[in-house]
């Protein structure tokens, strides 16, 4: 059995030592099946600093203080972690690594798996790796081997570019939400490993 949770983190910036998640969102697939999604609004930790710029990606269209005012609303993070953990529990029994599930993002590696690590770590939980193997799947190194072809003529290897290269469909209104960008990790992973193909587009075959 082979367990997957994909996962995207939204953030009041970069720097997992003093940024904080406020929106965590998953999809979890055990053996190709998607067998339920999680999504959490969390309100970030006291402590955190929270970058103007982080939130005008997640927010384009508020101003500062008002989105700040918005994330500060949420759910607080001791109570939201608890239910996060209830959900894993239905799934992942922490004592058992036969029920473990590998973590799947897009850049997770450098950055969500630190800030989730964090998350646990804030909430007085050391036991994150016994939910999740510690070597994740980073769907942007599976696709910069799939793509090796084709790299040099992308301007960008972000989410969006990814996607749209292989022929995915994407809403760009919909983009830097966290269960969006969920949902195209899980797709782009599933092309650049050879699960599903790509979507018919015009691709010159020497390139493939």
């Amino acid at each position: 059995m082979a367990t997957l949770l994909y996962y995207d983190t939204e953030t009041t910036g970069t720097n997992y030592k003093v940024h904080s998640i406020h929106q965590i969102s998953c999809i979890l697939e055990i053996d190709n099946v998607i067998v339920d999604k999680w999504q959490q609004n969390v309100r970030p930790h006291p402590k955190a600093r929270i970058e103007s710029q982080a939130l005008k990606i997640c927010f384009p269209n508020m101003e500062f203080e008002a989105a700040k005012s918005l994330i500060e609303s949420y759910e607080p993070q001791d109570q939201a972690f608890k239910r996060f953990i209830n959900w894993l529990n239905k799934y992942i029994d922490p004592r058992d690594i036969n029920t473990r599930a590998y973590l799947v993002g897009f850049n997770n590696i450098r950055f969500d798996d630190n800030m989730l690590n964090m998350w646990f770590t804030l909430n007085d939980n050391d036991f994150m790796y016994a939910y999740f193997y510690s070597h994740s799947f980073d769907t942007i190194t599976l696709a910069g081997h799939y793509l090796k072809h084709r790299r040099a003529r992308m301007p960008s290897f972000k989410l969006v570019r990814v996607a749209k290269e292989l022929g995915i469909p994407v809403d760009d209104d919909r983009l830097h939400d966290s269960t969006y960008d969920t949902e195209l990790t899980r797709l782009i992973f599933r092309i650049v490993t050879g699960i599903d193909p790509e979507p018919a587009q015009d691709v010159d075959p020497l390139l493939m």
